[in-house]
């Protein structure tokens, strides 16, 4: 049996879980799902295969305090008690606190575990400096794993850097977001649009504050007075730490742009949303860590001009592999050249595809 501990990201992890159900024999594969919101647990119905620790929610701060140690042997014991049953553990992403001490606590649990990378603060520059007891504590657990998980090697290059990892790099795309379907077709380029069509701009791709929704917004200003839409997913992701930032980018976005800034505050299916990727012009994403992948991906792959931050893995990861992709120091709201966004596609189809995700996966499941 393969053990999957995974966080309370039903809109990853579910469409993970039918995948892998459809495609590998389902009883090699459990999932065991952290720190679930109450809210959630009936999104997970209808599995066979999945394990949700129950989170014993409540409105009062003062129970919820009460109820941390229990939820934090609760989690210990069943993922202790699952992780021996199991020949492989494979951990997607590692924000968990308790999931960390229980590898640091039980050793022999990492000679069996693989981290797969996510992007965000899993995988933090600056933090893994920081030389208090837990940093000290995370810092030795992921550079412990017997194998790294990920499909940007410039990732794996910095947990040696980091951490002193020394165990294997599997390279799988590891998840559908992360592939583009061999039915796209380059959409009509913008600068063969009617002259009445306007200039329809992505910016970010979550409520996550890291996204950098508001800084972005203050740097197209200047065309503000131009045939131009700005595009703000708001539909997901908002952090417990900036409880406000929905109100504070639409607030901004009104204010400066009035009807040519369009939030999107209600989640989307996949294929209404790549359907509204196939209308936008350029994408801008301001995210300090990998982050975004599956927009990037599927964004390049369609002919789309994408701004990323210069320096980070994901930039450096596409750059590598030829793509031609846009430093977002310096921005304009042109389209791609055809030239470019042929290439684009050709590179993306060929790397991204479902015939790559499976038979990378193949492996990680061996």
């Amino acid at each position: 049996m393969i053990l999957h501990v995974v966080g309370d990201e039903p809109k990853f992890i579910i469409p993970f879980i039918k995948y892998i159900n459809k495609e590998f024999p389902i009883n090699d594969n459990l999932f065991l799902i952290s720190n679930c919101q109450s809210d959630n647990i009936g999104k997970y119905r209808g599995f066979n295969n999945v394990i949700i620790i129950r989170p014993l929610d409540n409105k009062s701060a003062i129970l919820r305090k009460m109820f941390i140690p229990y939820k934090y042997l609760a989690s210990q014991i069943v993922l202790l008690i699952l992780a021996m049953r199991a020949k492989k553990v494979i951990f997607h992403g590692l924000f968990d606190t308790k999931a960390i001490l229980s590898l640091y606590a039980n050793k022999w649990m990492m000679s069996k575990s693989s981290w797969v990378i996510w992007g965000g603060g899993d995988l933090d520059e600056k933090r893994h400096e920081t030389n208090n007891i837990f940093n000290t504590i995370k810092r030795k657990v992921k550079g412990s794993f017997a194998e790294y998980i990920t499909y940007i090697k410039e990732d794996y290059d910095r947990c040696v850097e980091f951490y002193a990892a020394r165990g294997k790099l599997t390279e799988c795309l590891m998840y559908e977001s992360n592939v583009i379907p061999s039915s796209i077709d380059l959409t009509v380029r913008s600068d063969n649009k009617q002259n009445n069509e306007p200039t329809r701009l992505l910016v970010g791709n979550s409520a996550d504050v890291e996204n950098n929704q508001i800084e972005i917004l203050k740097r197209l200003e200047q065309y503000k007075s131009e045939n131009v839409e700005i595009y703000v997913p708001l539909s997901y992701g908002l952090k417990p730490w900036a409880p406000n930032w929905i109100d504070e980018v639409c607030r901004y976005g009104r204010a400066t742009f009035g009807s040519k800034f369009i939030p999107l505050l209600n989640f989307m299916s996949l294929d209404e949303y790549r359907d509204l990727l196939g209308r936008i012009d350029v994408a801008i994403f301001d995210h300090k860590y990998q982050q975004a992948m599956g927009n990037t991906i599927y964004l390049l792959g369609i002919g789309k001009k994408v701004y990323i931050r210069a320096g980070i893995p994901s930039y450096e990861m596409l750059t590598r592999l030829g793509l031609q992709v846009y430093d977002n120091s310096s921005l304009d709201i042109y389209p791609l050249s055809m030239r470019h966004a042929e290439n684009n596609k050709s590179i993306i189809m060929s790397r991204f595809n479902s015939e790559s995700l499976r038979a990378q996966l193949s492996l990680v499941l061996q």
